[in-house]
């Protein structure tokens, strides 16, 4: 679909016109309708069908405004909607009450198409969590989608979807445990001092990891995209995929043919010291720029966002920083800090909130409660005395 790469907030009549234009027919990601979502239970079952269904194959667009024929769109038709607030609220209220596991992620649009119309799109991701069971008025089904539209799963599509949910963060830690593994070892994209390392992947979640990528258009991403902790200086392909390096040894960013994000530095832990605040500042930076670069490589969503810190035994925070803190502070006790996965469903997420478990896991080890660079209620703020 012509629209897939841009943001939703992005899109407008002029993106479903081209649609028309394209005739670009329904297919397994495509839904289109003429009306609007009802608000009968009968309507919602409906909607609840269609978003549970593309949640549990390949994700994909529900359209609602459009006319089409045989799955064909002749019209950006719209619809009659006195409030667009309150129809994204609808629509949204129902998805989250009528499926569970509940769908994370699914983004709402409402476009103006002319004469006091609108078309409603919505956005669904992938799921990390499937299968989902629409739940409204009693229903305990589950829908699967293919090229010809929506179906109810039945008992051996059933067992393939839990066993692929089931699956899917095993396959994640296997990836985590085997690019350690290889930094461990000594085989790392680019030299690193044999000390402590900070890494950070930032994986996509498409319909399995290791989806054919569009790997050849990673020379096109963003010069600002940089591995933690450095200044890049090189950028070339190599065998793994396209390497991005800093100068001299030390850090590097490694864009795996997967689609995943790599990058390691030897820069955050000095002098018998982890340097938390730093930490945490380079990984909200880079993980923001390495969602968006995912984001303009058409990536399916959602993301896994894993930070580890390696050979790490002993390190302590400086003793100039976090004076408060010191009377609770401890020497790290074991040799590698793998941090909580965390689940990236919106690429425009408040990357702060979201990353927060992975950066109290890194106080923790240090004998801390919480992070320190969030204050009383959770709002973000940075101590540097």
């Amino acid at each position: 679909m012509a629209f897939e790469g841009k943001a939703i907030e992005e899109l407008g009549a002029a993106d479903l016109r081209a649609l028309v234009a394209a005739a670009a027919a329904e297919c397994r990601t495509v839904e289109y309708k003429r009306d609007a979502p009802g608000r009968n239970d009968e309507a919602k079952r409906e909607l609840l069908k269609d978003v549970s269904s593309l949640a549990n194959a390949a994700g994909g667009h529900l359209i609602y405004g459009i006319a089409a024929r045989e799955g064909v769109p002749e019209d950006v038709c719209g619809f009659e909607e006195g409030s667009p607030d309150d129809l994204k609220l609808r629509v949204e209220n129902s998805i989250r009450d009528g499926i569970r596991p509940r769908v994370h992620g699914v983004q709402s649009a409402v476009i103006g198409v002319g004469e006091g119309r609108v078309a409603l799109v919505l956005r669904v991701p992938r799921s990390f969590c499937a299968p989902h069971m629409v739940t409204l008025g009693g229903w305990s089904r589950f829908f699967g989608r293919g090229s010809a539209g929506c179906f109810q799963l039945d008992v051996d599509d059933l067992r393939r979807a839990f066993a692929d949910g089931a699956g899917a963060s095993d396959r994640v830690r296997a990836f985590r445990a085997e690019r350690i593994s290889r930094i461990l070892g000594g085989e790392a994209p680019s030299a690193l001092e044999p000390g402590a390392v900070v890494v950070l992947h930032v994986v996509p979640f498409g319909e399995r990891v290791g989806l054919p990528f569009p790997i050849g258009r990673a020379a096109s991403i963003d010069r600002e995209v940089l591995p933690l902790s450095s200044d890049a200086v090189e950028r070339r392909w190599n065998f793994d995929g396209f390497l991005i390096t800093s100068r001299g040894p030390g850090a590097y960013l490694q864009v795996l043919r997967s689609g995943a994000f790599e990058s390691a530095t030897d820069r955050l832990c000095l002098d018998g010291n982890i340097l938390l605040t730093e930490i945490e500042d380079q990984v909200l930076a880079r993980s923001g720029e390495y969602l968006g670069a995912l984001r303009k490589l058409s990536a399916e969503g959602p993301a896994v966002i894993l930070l580890s810190v390696l050979r790490c035994r002993g390190l302590q925070i400086p003793g100039t920083s976090f004076e408060r803190h010191r009377r609770a502070d401890h020497p790290i006790d074991r040799d590698h800090l793998l941090c909580p996965d965390v689940l990236v469903t919106d690429y425009g997420a408040d990357l702060r909130r979201v990353l927060r478990p992975a950066f109290d896991s890194l106080w923790n080890a240090v004998g801390i409660r919480e992070s320190a660079s969030y204050a009383s209620g959770g709002r973000w703020h940075t101590l540097r005395d």
